[in-house]
Order: C-alpha cells, then structure tokens, then sequence
C-alpha cells in the first residue's frame, strides 16, 4: 500500500487529525493546507509559524490551494475521498 494510500485510509476512518493551516506563500498570497499531524508536531508548528518554514516538516498535506478557504473541487475531493466537511468547519 502506497504512503499517500495508507494516509487517506487513516483519515478516512478518523484515526489521524487533520488540520487546516491558513498562511502565506513567500510572494504573500493567501493559502491554505490541509495536513495530517500530532498534536506534538502542531505545537512545534505553532512556534516556527512566525517565520519561514516547511509544512511538510509538520505533516503530511492532504490538499492545497490559493485563497482563504478551499475551492468547490477541493471541498468535494475532501469529502469525497476523505469525509472531510469543511462547510462544518
């Protein structure tokens, strides 16, 4: 089984929590991520957020995109594929 395999099958079952990041990209566009972490990796996030960094040093992004919130597409990719409501969000 694929790692990426592996993940959506953990999210999908609610086994891993899945948190929604808001940001900016290095040319200050507005962002957002969905990523799988620990709560232990949420908290070393919340003290590097202030500068650079990588997201993928804290999880493992499920979805991405530009804006503050996510696209119709990605909605239904997260609902679909992982039964992610973000209108409940």
């Amino acid at each position: 089984m694929s790692k990426s395999a592996f993940v959506s099958k953990l999210v999908s079952k609610g086994a891993v929590p899945v948190y929604c990041i808001l940001c900016k990209d290095a040319s200050g566009r507005d962002c957002y991520y969905y990523l799988t972490s620990t709560a232990e990796k949420m908290r070393m996030y919340e003290k590097a957020r202030s500068g650079s960094f990588d997201l993928n040093d804290y999880g493992t992004i499920i979805a991405s995109g530009f804006g503050k919130k996510p696209d119709d597409e990605t909605k239904r990719m997260l609902k679909d594929k992982y039964g992610i409501d973000t209108n409940a969000s």
